[in-house]
Parts: C-alpha cells; structure tokens; sequence
C-alpha cells in the first residue's frame, strides 16, 4: 500500500471519471494520464499490509527509519500508531507513516490523529473501488465513443495485467474482487461486536467509539458495492470463466442469511448467468448443462424446512437465462438427445416451488428497499403492501441507503431478469396467470356468500403475476432509455407481453399493469406511445367495460365513474370525509378496489406530467368529466390514500395550465368544500351562509385527520397557487385565484384554505404526528406552499402603495389594496408571527448534522430545510413591506375574518433571539457538502450578520434592555473549524471545474461562499462579524487575532484559499478573457480589499498578503491587453461586443485592475508609513520591474508602465436613444439610478421590463390597432429594452475603467514620492510615465472627464519631479530631451486652458502645472532664456482666449481655482517682464484683468478691522490671507514696472491704491515690526514679501512725499494729534484667569466623570472644545494636561482594583473574559475622550 500520498491524485481522478462518466469532460488526455499513474493503486485494489509482530517491536523501540532517515517518535506517538494498526488490521510501521501523513494533511487539521488516519485510510480504499468501478463502466458502457471507449479499454488490461494474454486471464483479477468483499464482511461482523463491547464502556467512550465505528461501517459498506459493481463489469465484459460462477454461489451459500451485502451480488450474479447459461452468452451447451446440474442440485439438497431465499432467488434468476437453450422446438433445439419435454415440465415445476417459496416476493423486496419513496406514493405504497403481506421479511438494513449506480445497476438486472424470463419461459407466465385466475375466480365466489358483516381471508391468494408486473416498474422506472426501447418494437417479447397483460384482468392485476405502465411511459416519447396505446378501443363505449379485451381510458373512466355513483347511492347528511372507511360489499366489489382506482388514479396523474396530448385529452374529453366525478368519489367513504390519489391527480391535470382554468378548479373546489356540490348556480336552496361556511370548515378538518390525503391537498393547493398569471393584465395586480372567489358566503379569497394549511396542518397535525417520514414530508409541503405564497409577491405593488398610502383610506377599491388584501402574502405572513408557527419553523431548520450529510440532495429532509430557510430569509428581506404597508391595510381592511394571535414582538428580528439556539444549525448546515443547502444557509447567516434592527435594537418586553447582536448568539469566539474547512474545501481550485463552465456546482458553490463573505464584510467592516471566524480568524474583544497553530498560522485557513484562488485563477484561455473566470478572481479580491481596507483586520491580512507574496505573485502572472485578445471569444472591436456576456468580462477585468492597483498602493503606503525603508524599495523595485539594486530588469513580469494598457480600452460608442413610432412615450430617465462616476446612470431593467410589458398589454386591449401596429410595437418595446441593456454593459465599463485608471495615477504618484532618495531614479521613472502618458492626455483634455482629472493630477506630480531633477542636472547633456518633454506637458495644459468642456478643477491643475514649468524657467542660466522665449510664444499664440479664461478664474473662480489662476498670472507677468515683452501685460489690459483686481481689494481693511480676535489668530486663516495678499501685490509691482517708471497714469493709479489700501498697508507695517503681536515662523517669508511689495509700490509712487505735503497743509485744522490704535491686536485678556480655568476645568471634570461612567457628557462638545481651546492660549496648556492625565489614571487604577478583585473570585477562562470587556471598555471611553478637544 502507497501512502496517502496518492490520495489527492486519487482524489482528482475521481472527480475526473465522474465528470468523463457524466459527459462533462471534454479533455480525454488529461484522464488518460492520471489512470496511467494510477495504474498500480488499481492492480493492487483493497490489499494492505496486515500486523505484523517485528513492525510492532519497531515502533515500540521508539526509532523509526523513513526515507527522510531514522525518526524518533513519543509515548504518545507509538500508542496512536498501535490503535490504528489495531483498528485497521496494518502493518504497524505504515500506520506510523500514515499518522504522519495525515497530520501534514490541512483536511484533518483540527481532527485526531486516529480518527483522521482511519478516516484517510477508509477515504483512499473507497476512492480506489469508486475509481476502478467508473473506469469499467466507462469502458464497457455504452455513453462513450469506441474509439474512447478503445483506450480506455487498453488502460483495463493494464490494470488487469492482461495486455498481453487472454481476457479471461482476468478471472484472477475478478476473484481478487471476491476475496476484498469476503474480507470487508468480516471486517464488518468484528466491527457489530466491536459495537457490542463498546456500548458496555462509559457513555463518553461509547459515543467516540460509535462515531468511529460508524464511519467505518459506512465507507466498508460503499466499498463492498463498488466491488460488487465492479465484480457485474468485469462479469459483462467476459474477464471471469464459469468457475468463478461457481465460487460465488458457493461463498453466497455460507452466508448464513439473507442481508444487504448479499444483494450487491446480485447484478454480477444475474450477469453471470447471462454468461454462462444463456443461449446469447460466451459459455458452451456442456458448460450452462454442468451449471444447471450445480445450481439445481443445491437446491434441493437444501432443508426444504429451512429454505434459504437467496437459493429461491438464484433458481428463478438461473432459470430465466438458462431456458434460452429451450427456446427453439424439436429439430432446431441445440439441445439433441435429451427428453426436451420432461426437463420443460422439471423446469416449470421447479419454477413453481421457488415462486410458492417467495423468490419473486424477495425480488421485489430488494427492489423497493433500494427505491426509497420519501416522497409518499401511496397507491405504489397500498400495491406493494398488498404483495408482500404473506411473504417472508428479509433483513435489508442498510441497503436503502445505496447509492444511485447501485440501484441503476440493479434495476438493469431485474430489466435483463424480466425480458429473459418472458422470452423464455412463457409457458411459465401463461400457467400463473391460469392458476391466479382461477384461484381470483374462487375468491369472488366466496366473497359473495360470505355474510355482508364479515370479511374474506385472502391470506392464500398468491398473486406472483402480480408482483413480476410491479417488479417490472420497479426495473424501468426512472430510466427513459428503458422506457423507449420498451416502446420502439412493437414485435417484441416485451410489447407482445404488454399487449397479453393488458387482457382479461383481475383487480389486483390492473393496479399492477396501472403501476407497471407508468414506470415505462417516463419521457415525452415513451409517455407518448404510452397515451396512445391507453386510446385504443377508447371508443367501445357500447359495451360493459368488463367485457373489453384490454385495458384503455375507457376502462378506467368506465371503472371511475361506476364507483363514484355507487359509493354514493345511500342517501346521507353532509357530513366530515372519513379519514380511513372500512368498504363492505356495499360499497366495493372486491377490497382491492381502492387500490386498484387509486393506481388508476396514478397513472393519469402520472399521464398529465408527461404528456402534454395525454393532459389536454383528459380535460377536453367530453363524454367524462374527469373534475365532477373525482370530486364526487372524494366525498364517499373512501380510504384516505385514495382520496390522497384524487388530489394528486387534480394536482397533476393542471399542471402548466393556464388561469382561466386554475380559476375555474378554484372555484369548483371551493363549492365542493362548502357543500355546493359542484353546481355554478350559486347556493344551493335551504342552504344558508353560515351553514356553507360550517361545511368548509368540516371539510377541510376531515382532511387534515389523514396524513396522506393531507400531504396530498396541501400539494394542490400550492400548485394552484404557483400557477403563472393571466397575461392580459397588468403583472403587478394579478392574482392566481379569482378575486370573488367564496364571496356568497365569505369574504373572498383564499384565506380558509391558508389556515387549513398552515393552523391545521402545520401546527397541529405535523406537530402531534409520532411517524418520522411523513412528519417531515407534511412539513415540507406546508412549507412549500407557503413559501410559495410569499414568493409570488410582487414588492413593488408595496412601494406603489406607500406612496399612496396617505390616500388609500380613501379609496378602498383600489387594485393596490385589492391586491395586498387578497394576496397569501399578507395571511401567511400574519401566521408567521404566530408564536405557535415561528417556533415550529424553526423546529423544521434543525435536523441532526449526521443525518443531514448522509440525506441525498434530493432527499424530503433537505428540500424541508431549503423551504424553512427560504421563509426566514424572505422574512429578513420584506418584514418591513409588511409592517409598514400591509399589516395596517389588512387590519382596516379585513374585519369579519378569523383572527390569528400574533406574537409580542415587534419585528421578526426580536423574534430571532428568543430561537438563537437554532441559528448554530445554519453555520453547520453551510459545511455540508448539498450545494444549495448551503448557498440558502449561507444568505440567512449575512442578513442576520448584518441586519441593523440585530444589531442595534431593545426588547421592551420585560424592561429596557440590551439585544445581543447575532455574532454573539453564533458565539463566533470558538473558531467553527469544521465548517470554516468544509469551505475550504469548497474553494480549492481544480483545472477539471474549468471545463465544466459557470454552471457546474463547484464554481456556482464558490461564487456564492465568495458572496457571503463580500455581503458581511462590506456591510460590517469594522465589527468582528461570523467572516472573520470562518476566514480563520478569532475575536477577542472587539479585535481580531491570529490563533498559534490555528489555519491562518498554518497557512491552510479560507483567507489562504482566497489568495490562491486570486493568485491562481486563470483569466481565461491563451488571449481570450472569459468572463466568468475573472468575476470569480475578482470577488475573491473584492474579499481582501474589505479586510486590508478595515482598520480591525488590516494589519493581519497585509502580513498575510505579504507571507503569500501576493503582490509578486500577480505581478509576474497579471496577463496584459493586446489588439488580439478577445473577450469571451469576441473581439472588442465587434460590432455586437456590447451585446452580451463579452462587456461583462472586459468590465471584470477592469474591476479587477482596480484591485490590483490598491493593493500595491496599499502595500507600498503601509511600508512607507511604517518606515521599513528595505521593504519599501523591495515593493517599488516590484512595481517598476528592477531588481533590489535599481540596476537592470528583475524578471519578465508586469510592470507599473504595462498596467497603463487600461487607457487603451474603448469604453464603446454613444448610443442613441430610439424613438418609438407606434409604443407610447417612456421617460427612460424615471427607470434610472446614478453610479459611483457622476454624469453616468444605469437603468432599472426589471422595472423597465414591466412598464414595457404593461404598454403592450395596454395597446394589446387597443381595438383601434391591428395586428401589424402591435407586432411593430412588440419589436420596438425590444429595441428600447436591448437599449437599456447595452447601455448598461458600457456604462459599467466606463466606471469600472475610470475606476482601474484613478487607482493606477494613485500608485504611480506614491511609486514617485517613494523614489525621492534617489532623484536619478526618480527622473527616469516620471520622465518614462510622461513618455507614457502625453499621447493619451492631449486627445482626452477635450472631454474634461474624471479620467483627464486624473491624468492632470499625474502630469502635475510628474511636472514637479521632472522641475526639481532639472534644476540639479541643469548642465547634463540628457536635461534637453527632459526639456523638450517638460515643455510639451506645458503647452498641452496651456491649450487645455481653454478647452470647451474644461471644469475648474482640471483647469486649476493646469494652472499649477503651467506654473511649476515657469518658475523652473525663471532662472538666468542661458538656456533659459530660449525656453522663456519659447513658452512666450507659446501663451503669445494661444491668444486672449487663454488669458480670458484665466483672468475670469482669478476674478471669478471658486478659492481652490483662483489662487491657481493669479499665481499664473503673476509668472506670466514675470514671463514677460524677463522677456521684455508687453504681449501679456497688454492682453491683461485688453480684457480690463487691472480693474477688475484691484476692486475685491477696497473692502479689505474694513473687513479685518471688523473681524473678531480670534479669526486673526488662526493660524491656517492668517496665514492664506497673507499669501492672497503676498500674491495680488506682486501682480500689481509687475503690472506697474512693466509700464515703466515715467508713466504718470500708473504712477497715479499707485498712489490711489496706496492712499485707498493705506490701513492694511500699516496694519501690514506693525505686524512685520512686531507691535501688537508677534507673527508665526511661517508668517514671516510672507510679511516679508508684503512689505518688500508694499515699499517698492510706495518708491515708484514717491507716496511718501505727497504724504507729507498734505500732512503739512493739513496741520493747521488739526487741532490734536491722532494715534492709530488695532483693537483686534489685544493680548491681555480682561477676565480673571483663574477664575476661567476654574470654571472650564469643573465642566471637563464632569464631562470626565459621565464618560468614565458609560454616559453623555452634560455639555457639548464644542463648548467644551471652545473652553479648553481658550485655556491654552492663556498659557495653561500644562495644567490642564496633567490634570486630565491624573483623572484618566485614577479611574484606570479603579478599574485595574475591581479586576483584581474578580480575579479571586472566578476561574480563569472568566478572569480573561472580563479583562477582555473591561479593556473593551476603556477602549471606547479613550474613543469619547479623543471627541473631545484635541488640546486636551
């Protein structure tokens, strides 16, 4: 035996003969190769080494020798490696190895070592027989190619080692096969008495011990049926010889009894007879003779008093192949010689014996074992009851758990039985129908003189024709290639004994041909042949039906009706239908009546679910009304399955119908139940209101005392209910049931029978019911129905209504109130809040997980769970349509109805906490391996997780009070390690799920796992929520850690998954994209960005990224655009691109992009900010390609320069709206809703359909308008639809390329800033992603879009490294290329000035970046002076069209773009002055810019005089005026000294200015000076400009010399000197200091104490703010400091004291839970504290 080494390969060849067995996988080399290294594991099958005594000594000695060398190993080491060796019959040292193995294995991480290891060790024995039975049914099935089939067959002879010999050099190999199953049935019986003795034991131990025992019992029983099956191929395939035959009938006689694994020997037993006895197999006359003799000798030589079954069995199944030799008469017989009529009679009789001994009975045991109906049949039910009354029970436990290729395989068998036995033995059948009929003929004779009190013994009536008919269903059913093949030769043996069967029957026998029928009319072909064969002789109506040659419709409407009208003859009151009637003589013929109508029943039911003609014959059938006459058996006294049949069947006739139709069998049903007797003519005379409303209430609690015709009624109604809506109404407001309907005595509607199903049925009879499986069927159809009733409400008829809703009062009739008043919704959502009906619900959500995981996905039990999860997750979504809309219209609205006691709770999400012991069984349901079990509990778990009304509601119920969040009632602190690895396992990525698509269930499983999580992390970003558990993460607190040892330790966890599946993940095939492969990368990425984004989980998950070497990872892996690529196999320059799912995969990919570009610029900003300096030159040498050094590209991966490729995207044309010619008008913008980007919407699609819909029902009704205007109008509703549509495709890419295209100027702007060190470096990387950005800047400038934003806020950057790097290598010879690059980047901003659609906020990135060029120019080295020259020319030909624009900004313009503009008026000025050139200052003068200026400037002084103290001491403020001011006056000294120093004008206008501005200018003065206040550091370069301006203003102005004339002039009328005083300069305050801080410090002392206590400060938080803000500036900042600080520390010691304290009264785990709350709880008290003032 290999090691588990081999158990994933084993694992993938599994899955992949699964899919190839399927269909499903279109790769065959990949197969061919994994069976090529599995080759060896399948030769040697199930064989082990057993214990052996020197492997034993060598694990004692504690030394081991391995491959890796000798290993020393524990105490506890050695005993785990002895109890496995013990517990599995190995070889000690290999069990060592597999201990090992195992616990290296991340699939066992969290389980024992022992219990892992057998389970390993069961897992590979049962994946090697599973793979080995697929590949030899692969290879000699008939699903495959031959040629495939050829090479699969040459990997059969490898494996059986006869490649080179003969086939049956394979018999070797078979009874290898045999000995294995010989073997595990030993294993089995030591495992039943190891059982035995463990239940001895304590109940602890026991337990463990039976959870082992169990599972290893399970996996040895699937193992001895795969061998079983493989056993009936290797037999089919001619690999065994007729000894092997009889070494099997030899070891099934040593049996001893007749159990389950006896029966996986059937089909390989029954194939071996074909083989060797039959006329058609590969063994010789003298072979099958020797055989005959062998088998039939055992026979009899058995105890006749102790007949063994299994010996009846193996005679019958012999004889039926073995006959073939007798087939052909006299001459032509193979058999010459022999006295051919005496062995024909020896073989009839003992065909006889083996009958009257039960070996049919046993057969059809076998068979309705293995067909398990949990889905209660009840006429197969009665039929096969009936059969088996007299017959010997067989010990079967177990088998009704086998796997479905089992079953196939046996039915096949009981097929080939059934066809062999007709064929060749008829005279057989002919005898037992000619005794059973005169036996039937006795029996009636006897029941008729009978006394009408008694009752017939029918004990002795054998009715083995009988049981072969139903054995035959059994054989076909569910298999629709049987069932054609069945049909497809109307000459052979089988049709022929159809067409015998059908003749001349007894009761019982019709049931059984009723039964047998149905099991082979399964398809729309064989359902077909079946209705027309049932039509034949239909019309001899003439005739008794008993005297009709075979069975038809006739029939069985002739039968139907006859009973209904007998049943019915006594006169009798109304009263309850009996739930179960004794029928005497009276009532029925014979006492197999009820089951014969009932299978009559079945098969038309069955006929209407596969036939459509069948159906549509049965409705439109005027001589029988099929409707009036079920109803009319229905109200007789029959037995409750046949009233259970008559529902079925009227569930079945309208099925798919349409609803006038469901109208009218609601109305029909309705007067039935109340007693009207099925007339349309209302109510019946003498016959009151309240008399009616008696009657259906009798009627359907008469129903509801029967479980079967309960299940049954409760299925007819949901089916009448789910019917689709009339289509020549308005969708929204159509009902499935008339709106009058039960008005003549009622209110109308469907609420009696809502009540029916859910008080009667639902809370009382499911819940007194004591019989499991119909307990869990009854639930389930209560709970199907209503969830059906909810699921077929339209919500949007609610939000029409609460718009409304002011008006509803008032206008009772309108269809929205009808609507919501009629609608199930608004009944079953009142029952809902029934105490009695929410805890039953959530009784249905558990079952125990054992039993949930052994349950197929078909099963009662799953779909019971689905439904009851469906329920509460539409609860979760539309309690609040119910609560706010309907709940208040129906109490208004339905007075006179029966009244439902409704629970105390407000809302159901109160209702989820007094059930919290339920909602753990969600989180164990989302490990199970049913798909859709999964996805349901999964989607309840994220509404719970993050629904607010949890979160943050009260119960008032018994006092205000605190609920408990859901995180807390799931108690996500305990890591659930076996559901967080189910998922694990759910997401590995397997090559093989790719070739399946979108649709296989391991990648629908992964979209949904992935959507759970992305739903609880984005809504909860910063709260330990159940994710963070299941990712592998554990809450302490309000915290997250990393457990030591745990997954993520490990390296195993979920959140490892997602980065392998994100790392890993092809994004399609070679260059086409696939859209669904890039959503699933991207939502396993959207996962990550919401945990590194989360400041509770960010520096765990970026160390894990980081570990995993994400980053790397998809920088070498990132697949790059190209002309070539296509997109779901389309190209994006076809026309149709947007038309399906090929924009999907471009917008993934854009989305995805994104992400990528985050997360490095995350990386990169977190090891910046950290200052790891080597991890951040490692991270940027990344981004850009290098190596560590910065020398020469590392590898070949993408760089931040490639990722630029999502610029070249075509975000698809403009689309024009259509203009309908013939549809009514739709305002496409009221079906609109915004995205992320403005300016771009997305239409409402559903709403939008249903508004299109409703103008073609409208225009439909329209008589004006003929057929070719509505087939035009239909066509232009499409258009219109197909608009929106697209238009949402290249809306979505447009947002997501926007989206990908910010994130990418975000990290190449950080990649700069982290390049600052090195400024050779940094040059060539801006100078590169210029290089690489102007061809894409200058066309997009023209549309001024978020993506030019973007790439201005680049160029900007790139604009200031490349000024900075310039001016240090001004001398290099590589400075001219930069220049000529830099000075490109400023003429296309120039000219983007003006741009038509330019917003303000592009343009002030122009401006800045225009500015940075020119102060770079500024300088006086020579080269310079071109480059002035150069950009003067440039703003020269731009005109005044650029100017105007600037000057409107700098005049006009918002703050964030006006100081921009003056600052690049000002260098433009500067340009021209350096230049000497008045282009500029006469294109100012021109647009009136001077003027303009200067007026803002007036009012100044004024306003700072007005100004309160502390506006000027704000330091930011102060310091922004100053710069405002610093940059008008160095306009103004530029604008004036360009105009000379002569010219009187401007001398003029200076001193103007100056006398007008002269209290700034002073105020400006005494600031520089220091008088009143000293000015900021930062203040300083600013004043100092100001005052250089204002002096230079003055000199030119020669202000000061006019001053003083007028001074002097002036003297003699002033009568005093004036001084000059700043009132707002004041610094000494006029208040007591103490006194203030006293005053303040008692409010913060308060504020203080109420935080410390859990309460609200008593003053506000600005007026605290305000205080202690003013506290500081008077120079108290260090007392108020040390004052909080010595607060804050008594109330920690206080804390750390009671802590102290409860340590010594409680154990540990409680100490660490307290702590844990009390650090919670001065968490969040520092959280109040920081709302408080900074200062503080």
């Amino acid at each position: 035996m290999e090691d588990l080494e081999s158990l994933e390969r084993l694992r993938d060849l599994h899955q992949d003969l699964t899919a190839f067995s399927e269909l499903k996988l279109p790769i065959l080399d990949r197969l061919l190769h994994e069976l090529e290294d599995s080759v060896q594991d399948l030769r040697n099958l199930l064989a082990k080494p057993h214990k052996d005594n020197t492997s034993r000594q060598a694990v004692n000695s504690g030394k081991l020798n391995f491959e890796v060398g000798e290993v020393e190993i524990n105490e506890d080491f050695k005993q785990a490696a002895l109890e496995v060796a013990d517990a599995l019959d190995l070889d000690e040292i290999r069990a060592a190895k597999l201990i090992i193995s195992v616990t290296e294995s991340p699939d066992t991480h969290f389980q024992p070592s022992i219990g892992a290891s057998i389970a390993a060790f069961h897992e590979r024995r049962s994946l090697i027989a599973q793979c080995l039975r697929l590949l030899l049914h692969t290879s000699y099935g008939d699903s495959q190619p031959q040629d495939t089939q050829h090479l699969l067959r040459e990997v059969v002879k490898e494996v059986l080692s006869i490649r080179n010999g003969s086939n049956q050099n394979g018999s070797s190999y078979a009874r290898h096969c045999l000995t294995a199953m010989n073997d595990i049935e030993r294993w089995q019986n030591l495992l039943v008495e190891q059982g035995q003795k463990a239940s001895i034991l304590g109940q602890d131990q026991a337990h463990a011990s039976s959870q082992l025992l169990e599972l290893q019992r399970d996996s040895l029983s699937e193992q001895h049926e795969a061998l079983g099956a493989c056993l009936f191929y290797l037999v089919k395939a001619d690999f065994t010889i007729s000894e092997d035959l009889r070494r099997i009938v030899e070891d099934l006689r040593k049996k001893g009894r007749f159990d389950a694994a006896i029966t996986h020997y059937i089909p390989a037993l029954n194939a071996a007879f074909a083989q060797y006895g039959s006329l058609e197999g590969s063994g010789t006359l003298r072979e099958a003779r020797s055989l005959d003799h062998f088998i039939t000798q055992i026979h009899k030589s058995s105890d006749t008093t102790k007949q063994m079954p299994l010996e009846s069995v193996f005679v019958l199944l012999w004889l039926a192949h073995y006959s073939s030799w007798y087939r052909e008469p006299g001459n032509l017989s193979p058999l010459q010689g022999v006295d051919l009529d005496n062995e024909s009679q020896t073989r009839l009789d003992l065909v006889s014996k083996v009958l009257e001994e039960g070996a049919l009975e046993h057969l059809l045991s076998i068979c309705a074992v293995l067909t398990v109906d949990e889905w209660h049949n009840p006429a197969r039910q009665e039929m096969v009851s009936l059969l088996l009354s007299n017959s010997s029970a067989l010990s079967l436990d177990g088998l009704e758990s086998s796997s479905e290729y089992f079953r196939q395989l046996t039915m096949e068998s009981m097929e080939s039985f059934a066809e062999n036995w007709i064929t060749n033995m008829p005279d057989a059948i002919r005898r037992l129908k000619s005794r059973e009929d005169e036996e039937r003929l006795q029996y009636i004779v006897t029941h008729r003189n009978l006394d009408p009190g008694s009752q017939p013994d029918i004990s002795e009536n054998k009715l083995h024709l009988e049981s072969f008919l139903v054995l035959m269903s059994f054989a076909f059913e569910h298999r629709p290639e049987a069932a054609e093949d069945f049909w497809a030769d109307s000459d052979s043996n089988l049709y022929g004994f159809l067409r015998w069967s059908s003749k001349r029957q007894t009761v019982p026998r019709v049931s059984a041909f009723c039964d047998m029928l149905c099991a082979i009319s399964e398809g729309e072909s064989a359902a077909e042949a079946a209705h027309n064969f049932l039509l034949e002789e239909e019309y001899q109506t003439a005739s008794r039906f008993r005297k009709w040659p075979s069975m038809n419709y006739g029939q069985m409407f002739a039968e139907l009706e006859f009973y209904s009208v007998k049943i019915n003859e006594r006169p009798q009151s109304r009263r309850p239908l009996p739930p179960v009637s004794d029928l005497g003589a009276a009532e029925m013929n014979e006492l197999e009546s009820p089951v014969m109508l009932s299978c009559y029943l079945r098969l038309i039911a069955h006929m209407c679910g596969q036939s459509f003609s069948a159906r549509d014959f049965l409705l439109s059938y005027k001589n029988f009304d099929m409707i009036t006459v079920l109803f009319q058996l229905s109200t007789g006294p029959v037995p409750s399955y046949l009233r259970a049949s008559i529902f079925a069947t009227f569930r079945a006739l309208f099925t798919q119908q349409s609803p006038p139709s469901s109208y009218d069998m609601w109305s029909r049903l309705d007067q039935w139940a109340s007693g009207e007797a099925g007339t349309s003519q209302g109510v019946v005379p003498g016959q009151n209101v309240k008399s009616r409303q008696q009657n259906l209430v009798q009627y359907l609690e008469s129903i509801a005392t029967s479980m079967d015709q309960a299940i049954s009624y409760v299925g007819l109604l949901k089916s009448l209910i789910s019917l689709r809506p009339a289509e020549n109404t308005e969708s929204s407001y159509t009902l499935t049931f008339p709106e009058n309907l039960g008005s003549a005595y009622r209110l109308p509607g469907i609420e009696p029978y809502i009540d029916f199903v859910v008080g009667m049925v639902f809370v009382k009879r499911s819940s007194d019911s004591t019989e499991e499986p119909p307990n869990w069927l009854v639930r389930f159809r209560c709970l199907d129905f209503m969830a059906s009733c909810l699921e077929i409400f339209d919500s949007r008829v609610v939000d029409t209504a609460s718009q409304k809703q002011g008006a509803l009062p008032a206008n009772p009739g309108s269809k929205e109130e009808q609507y919501l008043l009629l609608h199930p919704f608004a009944r079953v959502m009142q029952w809902l809040f029934n105490v009695d009906v929410i805890k039953l619900l959530f009784t249905c959500t558990k079952a125990p997980l054992d039993q949930v995981q052994r349950s197929s996905s078909d099963s009662v039990l799953i779909a019971t769970l689905k439904r009851s999860i469906d329920i509460l997750n539409f609860m979760l979504s539309h309690e609040a349509d119910y609560l706010d809309v309907v709940r208040p219209l129906v109490r208004v609205g339905s007075k006179g109805a029966m009244t439902i006691s409704e629970s105390g709770f407000s809302s159901f999400d109160e209702c989820i906490f007094n059930f919290s012991s339920f909602l753990g069984d969600f989180r164990e349901y989302s490990g199970t391996q049913h798909d859709e079990l999964v996805l349901r509990s999964l989607a309840l778990l994220q509404k719970l997780t993050t629904s607010g009304k949890l979160a943050h509601g009260t119960d008032m119920a018994n006092g205000p009070r605190q609920i408990r969040h859901p995180i807390h009632i799931l108690d996500p602190r305990v890591s659930d390690d076996a559901t967080s690895i189910n998922l694990i396992m759910r997401m590995r990525f397997n090559v093989a799920e790719l070739e399946q698509g979108p649709d296989s269930p391991a990648y629908v499983i992964k979209d949904g796992i992935c959507a759970f999580l992305n739903g609880c992390l984005e809504v909860l970003s910063d709260v330990p929520n159940i994710a963070h558990p299941l990712l592998g993460f554990t809450i302490v607190g309000n915290s997250l850690a990393v457990p030591p040892g745990g997954l993520i330790d490990n390296g195993t966890s979920l959140l490892h998954s997602l980065l392998h599946l994100v790392q890993s993940y092809p994004d399609g095939e070679g260059s086409n994209f696939k859209s669904w492969f890039l959503h699933l990368k991207r939502v396993s990425f959207e996962i990550l960005k919401n945990l590194w984004s989360a400041r509770l989980s960010t520096v765990l998950t970026m160390g894990e990224m980081r570990k995993a070497k994400l980053l790397r990872g998809l920088m070498l892996n990132q697949q790059l655009l190209s002309p070539d690529s296509f997109w779901d196999g389309v190209p994006q320059g076809a026309d149709y691109f947007f038309f399906g799912s090929s924009a999907d995969a471009l917008a993934e990919f854009l989305a995805f992009r994104r992400l990528l570009s985050e997360y490095a610029l995350t990386e990169l900003r977190t090891v910046s900010d950290v200052g790891l300096s080597a991890a951040k030159n490692d991270v940027v040498a990344l981004i850009l390609g290098l190596s560590n050094d910065g020398s020469e590209p590392e590898n070949d991966g993408t760089t931040l320069f490639d990722l630029f490729d999502v610029a070249e995207v075509d975000t698809g044309p403009n689309l024009q709206m259509p203009c309908p010619a013939f549809l009514s008008p739709i305002d496409l913008q009221s079906y609109t809703f915004p995205s992320a980007v403005p300016d771009i919407v997305f239409y409402d699609l559903d709403k939008l359909r249903d508004s299109l819909q409703w103008n073609l029902t409208r225009s439909a009704q329209d008589q004006s308008r003929n057929s070719a205007e509505k087939d035009r109008m239909g066509l232009e509703a499409e258009e219109i639809f197909q608009f929106a549509d697209v238009s949402n495709r290249v809306n979505l890419v447009r947002v997501n390329k926007i989206h990908a295209l910010h994130s990418w100027v975000e990290l190449a702007i950080l990649t700069l800033e982290c390049c600052s060190r090195d400024r050779t470096s940094q040059m060539q990387v801006a100078l590169q992603l210029l290089q690489l950005v102007l061809p894409k800047f200058e066309p997009l400038l023209l549309d001024s879009t978020v993506e030019t934003i973007d790439l201005a806020r680049l160029a900007d950057s790139l604009m200031k490294v490349l000024e900075t790097s310039l001016d240090m290598q001004n001398h290099d010879r590589t400075a001219g290329p930069v220049h000529d690059k830099v000075r490109q980047l400023f003429r296309i901003c120039l000219s983007g000035v003006h741009a038509p659609n330019a917003s303000l906020r592009l343009r002030s990135l122009m401006y800045t970046t225009c500015s940075r060029y020119l102060v770079h120019i500024m300088g006086d080295e020579p080269k310079m002076m071109k480059y002035r020259q150069q950009s003067l020319e440039a703003v020269t030909r731009a005109g005044t069209r650029v100017l105007n624009t600037i000057c409107n900004d700098a005049d006009t313009a918002e703050d964030s773009g006006r100081l921009p503009a003056l600052v690049f008026l000002r260098l433009l000025a500067s340009l021209g002055h350096k230049q000497k050139s008045l282009a500029v200052l006469q294109s100012l003068i021109q647009v009136n810019f001077i003027d303009a200026l200067i007026e803002p400037i007036n009012t100044v002084a004024v306003d700072l005089q007005e100004s309160a103290a502390s506006d000027f001491e704000s330091h930011s403020a102060l310091q922004r005026y100053h710069q405002l001011v610093a940059s008008v006056l160095r306009l103004l000294t530029a604008t004036f000294v360009t105009l000379g120093m002569e010219n009187k004008r401007a001398e003029h206008q200076i001193r103007q200015f100056l006398q007008e501005f002269r209290p700034n200018m002073v105020g400006m003065f005494k600031r520089y000076a220091g008088i009143g206040g000293k000015s900021g550091e930062n203040l300083n370069e600013e004043l100092n400009s100001i005052v250089r301006s204002y002096t230079a203003l003055v000199q030119i102005a020669k202000f000061t010399e006019v001053c003083q004339s007028s001074s002097i002039a002036s003297s003699s009328n002033a009568s005093s000197k004036k001084r000059l005083q700043v009132s707002n300069l004041r610094t000494a305050p006029k208040t007591n200091q103490q006194q203030y801080f006293n005053k303040i410090w008692t409010q913060l002392d308060s504020a203080l104490e109420a935080i410390f206590h859990g309460k609200e400060p008593p003053y506000s938080l600005e007026e605290l703010y305000k205080g202690s803000e003013n506290l500081c500036r008077q120079g108290s900042a260090g007392l108020l400091y040390d004052k909080v600080r010595q607060r804050c520390k008594e109330n920690a010691i206080s804390s750390k004291e009671r802590l102290l304290a409860r340590g010594q009264q409680v154990e540990d785990v409680d100490l660490v839970q307290t702590f844990a709350e009390t650090w919670s709880t001065w968490d969040q008290q520092m959280a109040s504290l920081i709302k408080l003032p900074d200062t503080v």
